[in-house]
């Protein structure tokens, strides 16, 4: 396919406008804030993602749009417009590669959570090496994955995957910023034939500063969607955002699920006196923690004290607000990926139940056994780590007067040198509680449907 024909096709009787930037990973957070800001910049916007039966993914390919509705106002929803492309085999699928390979491509963007950036790495290789033959504009990419060095990461795997000849000018000619994202994505619902997503109006986009000035970046600067750091004050907004936000939204997720089972909004969960109070109580160490480490780092005047207690603020109320935010997106996985989880499982072996009827009973056995590694908590426990025993490890090395945190997994009691317990030990016993039983609780749902739909 030539250069020039890379806008024009692909659906009979269709013209697109020249794509400007490339957002690979329709979920949640994808649509609801990385597209959402993306498209408020003026980017022309095409979505790739492996190919789905959900019906939000057929609606927004037959549609190429979506609506996004902010706050839970429906009175008011934003549209938003892309070129949609799902495909089965992202490394053999001409159309997604030549979209990331078309020279007015300046910004590339990513959600597709972290055990996937491996998986999509092969095809932003191989579309960089076409985009050098084709001397294509310097290419910005941003992972925005919630997790530390995100594009780093991506980089990374992308590098291994590149010929010899392509990695000359792979450093030059493709920018790579990690990213720090913030908004609360909670659902997505499908309504009279249109995809929408639930999120919340508040955002922010911290990028660490390119190397090199360049136009995508430019772009998104100059509608103050993003806001540019430095690498030694990124790692502090990175901490601020793990602890003070994600550790807090876990810790509230736990304590209710322990509290109480009924309880299945964050909202509600906040509307507790005492859960509020055990909440603030957590802030102020957590605050207290991050404090300590800018200080270590020789940035103490980074973050006042009144700023943090006003960004605590802003926490819990945009937390309180959001109706729609659920403790189970918090603790693990929605009671839809448990059944699309089941359906997968199911179609597996449908082929086997058809032709051996006389071991169901054996292949049901092997079901279940597979629905239970489908709950790993591995991920979760590692966030539990991050966000709690980091902050606690920073509080031991001030009261030890230590120059370094140590990351091993220490507690307070009433005989340490402290003199008392902290809050955060008791977040950490609370959230390893809650994911177990939590994944327990999923365990039999799963059991129960497996059952249902075999027997």
């Amino acid at each position: 396919m030539d250069d020039s024909d890379t806008h024009d096709l692909h659906k009979a009787g269709t013209t697109y406008k020249p794509i400007h930037h490339v957002h690979i990973g329709a979920g949640l957070f994808g649509l609801g804030m990385v597209m959402d800001l993306c498209n408020s910049a003026g980017f022309h916007s095409a979505v790739l993602n492996p190919r789905s039966v959900k019906e939000r993914h057929i609606i927004l390919e037959q549609t190429g749009k979506y609506y996004v509705i902010y706050d839970g106002d429906r009175s008011q929803r934003r549209e938003i417009t892309a070129r949609f492309r799902y495909y089965d085999d992202a490394e053999r699928d001409a159309e997604a590669l030549d979209l990331l390979a078309d020279p007015s491509v300046m910004l590339v963007t990513t959600a597709v959570r972290k055990d996937n950036l491996s998986t999509i790495a092969p095809l932003l290789a191989l579309a960089i090496t076409r985009r050098q033959s084709r001397d294509a504009i310097p290419l910005c990419i941003l992972a925005c994955e919630n997790m530390p060095n995100n594009s780093t990461i991506l980089r990374d795997n992308i590098r291994t995957c590149l010929p010899t000849d392509a990695l000359a000018r792979f450093d030059s000619e493709v920018i790579f910023c990690n990213t720090l994202v913030d908004r609360v994505c909670s659902a997505f619902e499908c309504s009279d034939g249109n995809s929408i997503v639930l999120v919340e109006s508040y955002s922010e986009w911290i990028v660490q500063n390119p190397s090199s000035p360049i136009r995508a970046i430019e772009q998104l600067e100059a509608h103050k969607l993003i806001e540019l750091v430095d690498e030694r004050r990124f790692k502090a907004y990175e901490l601020r955002k793990y602890w003070c936000l994600n550790g807090i939204h876990l810790a509230i997720a736990a304590l209710a699920f322990n509290r109480d089972k009924s309880i299945r909004t964050i909202s509600r969960a906040l509307g507790i006196d005492e859960l509020h109070k055990t909440v603030n109580a957590l802030q102020g160490e957590l605050t207290f923690a991050l404090r300590a480490y800018t200080a270590r780092k020789g940035i103490p005047n980074l973050f006042s004290e009144q700023a943090l207690a006003e960004y605590n603020r802003k926490i819990l109320n945009r937390l309180a607000q959001n109706e729609d935010d659920t403790v189970g997106r918090i603790l693990k996985q929605s009671d839809e990926a448990i059944a699309n989880s089941v359906q997968q499982l199911l179609d597996r072996c449908l082929e086997q139940l058809h032709n051996d009827k006389r071991n169901r009973e054996k292949t049901l056995l092997a079901l279940i056994a597979k629905a239970g590694a489908l709950l790993d908590v591995h991920d979760i426990l590692d966030r539990a780590v991050e966000r709690f025993i980091g902050p606690e490890s920073e509080i031991l090395a001030f009261t030890t007067n230590s120059e370094e945190p140590n990351r091993r997994l220490q507690f307070f009691d009433t005989k340490s040198r402290s003199g008392q317990r902290l809050v955060l030990d008791d977040a950490v016993q609370a959230v390893v509680i809650a994911i177990a039983e939590y994944a327990r609780q999923q365990y039999e749902n799963m059991q129960a449907c497996l059952s249902a739909k075999i027997v």
